[in-house]
This record gives C-alpha cells, sequence and structure tokens, in this order.
C-alpha cells in the first residue's frame, strides 16, 4: 500500500487527451516543433487513458496554448497560473484517498485506532 499518493498534472482540461492545435504549420520549423508535440501528447494519451491515473491527475485548461508555445505574452501566463490554481483546488476538494486505494489498489484502509482501545 503506499503511503501517500503521487498526482500528475496534465495540461489538458479534458481526461480524454484531445488537445486543440494552437498554431498552423507553416515551414519545416513548426512542422518539426507540431510532430514533437504530437509524440509527447500521443506519449500521455497512452498514460491517461487508465481510469485510475485519471483520478489522480489534475487536468489544467489551457485554452489551447500548446505545451511547446514558447511566445506566450504575459496576459497568456497569468490564465494559466489562474487555470492551474483552481484545477487543483477542485482536485484537491474532492480527492479521497482512502476511496483511490479500495478502487484502484484494492485496499481498505486501515483506520488508526484510538489510544483508548
Amino acid at each position: 500500500m503506499p503511503r501517500w499518493p503521487t498526482f500528475g498534472v496534465r495540461l489538458s482540461a479534458r481526461p480524454d487527451g484531445q488537445v486543440q492545435v494552437a498554431k498552423p504549420v507553416r515551414g519545416p520549423i513548426s512542422l518539426v516543433l507540431a510532430l514533437v508535440e504530437t509524440l509527447v501528447t500521443a506519449k500521455d494519451a497512452i498514460h491517461i487513458e487508465d481510469p485510475c491515473a485519471q483520478v489522480r491527475t489534475i487536468f489544467v485548461d489551457t485554452s489551447g496554448i500548446s505545451s511547446i508555445d514558447f511566445d506566450v505574452t504575459p496576459a497568456q501566463r497569468e490564465r494559466l497560473l489562474e487555470a492551474g490554481q483552481l484545477a487543483a483546488e477542485r482536485f484537491l476538494a474532492s480527492w479521497d484517498f482512502d476511496s483511490y486505494l479500495a478502487s484502484c489498489r484494492g485496499v481498505v484502509p486501515l483506520k488508526p485506532q484510538s489510544r483508548d482501545s
């Protein structure tokens, strides 16, 4: 039984891994960047298909900003930070480690006994 959970953060609002393309391909460099993004997205999508990975993943709505977009504006950075904070707060408000252990690990956690018992 794990002593504590491991959480992930996914820069996608959707658990199904579908991501919008942020920028069109307009030449060899943008083509290479699009290929890298496709490879990274596909690899991440394989892992996130597992329901037990989904329940311990924080999905952050990036509003179509690519994870390899290095030209984000200060306003976009602020929106991303706010979206991440909101997603983390919502996730942590509903997270239940005991439920995760029971449903994904097949472990029924032992409740600590009081000193009076």
